[in-house]
């Protein structure tokens, strides 16, 4: 016989991906937030002395072997992430986020996980009412909807009050925000 405690509480995993700073929170079936972060990578192919493909070889194990911790001790049942709406940077930022879309999709495969995929303007309207909000606004709304967002991300230094990672954090509640309006959470 199971014990009540020995069941692990089935979660959600929210996800601003990216190949430099992706923004996740985890989140239970009453929508209370159980973890939080940013996996960062950067490029250190010049202080390492690797090619291109090596190094980004690095970052993309990095953030998949940080991903699988994070469902695997939060016994994620579902992935919620962002829809790129189209490429408007450089190149290598297109790349970067098409690489970033790959270890969302490969990771939900292989661990067998069902994925979400929310458009960035709908999570945007969601948080704050405003489809194209900046990243001060999404922080405010996220600060002034989950307690915890204020007390994990503050900034002395920055104007607006925010630390660099808390737009990341930002964009994955919003994410959650907008698939709990689509009823698209699914634990």
């Amino acid at each position: 016989m199971t014990r009540r405690r020995d069941i692990k509480e089935k979660t959600v995993l929210s996800l601003d991906q990216s190949l430099t700073n992706t923004g996740w929170v985890v989140f239970n079936r009453v929508g209370k937030a159980v973890a939080h972060g940013v996996i960062k990578t950067s490029n250190d192919k010049k202080k390492r002395r690797l090619g291109d493909m090596d190094d980004k070889s690095r970052r993309i194990r990095d953030i998949v072997d940080a991903l699988q911790n994070i469902v695997k001790e939060h016994n994620c049942q579902q992935i919620i992430c962002e829809e790129y709406a189209g490429f408007s940077q450089s190149k290598s930022a297109a790349d970067a986020l098409a690489t970033a879309r790959t270890i969302v999709v490969c990771l939900s495969k292989f661990m067998d996980i069902y994925l979400v995929y929310i458009p960035a303007c709908d999570a945007k309207e969601c948080l704050t009412g405003n489809r194209k909000a900046t990243k001060d606004q999404m922080c405010d709304a996220a600060g002034a909807k989950y307690k915890w967002f204020r007390k994990s991300y503050p900034s002395t230094r920055s104007r607006s009050g925010w630390v660099g990672e808390a737009e990341h954090v930002a964009d994955a509640c919003g994410m959650y925000s907008s698939a709990c309006k689509q009823m698209l959470v699914n634990i």
